[in-house]
């Protein structure tokens, strides 16, 4: 192709993983009139060579996990924000940060019995929206197929049954105080006994697993106990920033 005013036509053929490619001139009537050059160019198919999943896969997940960590702080910020709003936590830093030395699960039984101070249940409110729970988005519950072994993992679902009949078992009144009388005394059990005490303090944490509805009793019940003291608190604000979960976005739908 070195005259400038050669008329040609470029043809493509374009695959999953491929572009095919062919060059030829044309005559004055635009017809075909020789073969230039062609050839292909050959891409990776996108997929991961051991498990043949799509490399989307893995950024898509990435990309998830992000989101999450982002929305959870975001969620901490806007929740301590509105304890310094209600007067349940203090506008100097420093003040803020010496609350950490109070230990919210201590702190979150206390408030089913006695009256806290303002920081003091702002500590436990805040440790709430620290983890609130699993609650599913999906319309249906979908249930895990059977496991060959019974050393696999239970359901999540079991998990959560699991729990919710143990702190029925034990006589306690909500999550935070189950936590909170096992965390105590957990030195006098086997370490085997520790394990199934799950969630923080143990080191298994492979059988409990706390479901939003809990959180959500236990806010009520503190709730319940401190409101009385606490009349200018807007509860119903807290509540819905403690609990309040993005609905799914709606698909289009396919053609």
């Amino acid at each position: 192709m070195n005259d400038k005013n050669q008329k040609y036509r470029l043809g493509l053929d374009l695959g999953t993983n491929s572009i095919g490619w062919c060059i030829y001139s044309l005559d004055v009537d635009n017809k075909p009139e020789t073969l230039i050059d062609m050839g292909v160019r050959i891409f990776s198919d996108g997929r991961d060579p051991k498990t043949k999943e799509p490399l989307a896969v893995e950024r898509r997940t990435a990309r998830g996990l992000r989101r999450i960590l982002h929305r959870r702080k975001l969620r901490r910020k806007q929740m301590f924000r509105l304890l310094q709003e209600q007067g349940l936590m203090p506008n100097d830093a420093s003040e803020a940060a010496a609350l950490k030395s109070l230990n919210p699960y201590e702190l979150r039984v206390k408030a089913l019995d006695t009256k806290l101070e303002p920081y003091e249940l702002g500590r436990a409110l805040f440790n709430l929206s620290v983890r609130r729970g699993f609650k599913s988005n999906r319309k249906e519950a979908v249930q895990e197929k059977e496991k060959d072994s019974q050393n696999d993992a239970k359901s999540q679902n079991e998990k959560c049954e699991h729990l919710a009949k143990a702190i029925k078992d034990s006589g306690y009144r909500t999550l935070g105080e189950f936590l909170w009388k096992h965390k105590n005394t957990e030195t006098q059990q086997t370490e085997n006994d520790a394990r199934d005490i799950g969630m923080r303090f143990a080191p298994g944490r492979s059988n409990y697993y706390p479901t939003r509805r809990m959180y959500v009793e236990e806010f009520d019940a503190i709730r319940k106990v401190q409101e009385p003291y606490y009349s200018g608190v807007n509860w119903d604000a807290l509540h819905e920033k403690l609990f309040y979960q993005r609905p799914l976005r709606a698909q289009e739908r396919g053609k």
